[in-house]
């Protein structure tokens, strides 16, 4: 049985997971980084999260403008990841999730 969090809680999980994998991509900030290393590398920091919560994450990074998306091997952008396998994206910082992470950006729902 999953453990269910209230939802102060998992609003707070939900903009710690935001920052941690805006982070997570920024590790390779010059080139497109593969999403799913990005799921092993925050899910191996956070073993509790589900795939779920980190296509959340994805889709919120994505919405907000900081993160770029495209398939890995057609290289074709993509709007919106709704029923996309996130195993055939790679993910970029856009300029504005660089000045997200620099400081000169914020977002409540995004803990850098």
């Amino acid at each position: 049985m999953a453990l269910e969090l209230d939802p102060a809680t998992r609003a707070q999980d939900f903009r710690e997971t935001n920052g941690r994998v805006l982070r997570t991509v920024n590790i390779l900030r010059t080139d497109y980084t593969p999403v799913h290393d990005v799921i092993s590398a925050v899910m191996n920091q956070r073993p509790y999260l589900t795939e779920g919560n980190l296509r959340d994450s994805f889709n919120y990074l994505q919405l907000a403008g900081y993160v770029e998306l495209q398939y890995i091997k057609t290289k074709e952008p993509i709007k919106r990841i709704a029923q996309v396998n996130l195993h055939e994206l790679e993910a970029i910082l856009s300029v504005k999730g660089i000045r997200l992470l620099s400081g000169s950006e914020t977002d409540p729902d995004v803990i850098v």
